[in-house]
């Protein structure tokens, strides 16, 4: 074996951790996009704050479900809202999203 077969190996195990982390994460906003009110509240809901930490999972958060779901107010109770406030989510999604971080 050569060195690029090697390398090639190597980088093929953590892409497609990261790509079925994506999917998996799309389909659970999916799902949770899709499903009715009383379905949500049994839902894990996970904090704003560790919402808000991944670019990648919060701006897919942000585009399947909409609604400006991870901003937050722009005042002096900012942090505590950003502490306080869970978003229910699918555990699918929930999965997704902590194989990202």
């Amino acid at each position: 074996k050569n060195k690029q077969d090697l390398a090639d190996f190597a980088v093929a195990g953590p892409l497609v951790g990261m790509i079925s982390s994506i999917l998996a994460l799309c389909y659970g906003l999916v799902l949770t996009a899709t499903a009715d009110a009383a379905t949500v509240q049994t839902f894990p809901g996970l904090p704003l704050a560790i919402l808000r930490q991944s670019s990648l999972g919060g701006g897919l958060i942000d585009l399947i479900l909409g609604n400006g779901v991870l901003n937050v107010p722009a005042s002096a109770e900012a942090a505590q809202a950003l502490a306080s406030t869970l978003i229910a989510l699918h555990p699918l999604a929930v999965a997704g999203f902590i194989s990202l971080v």
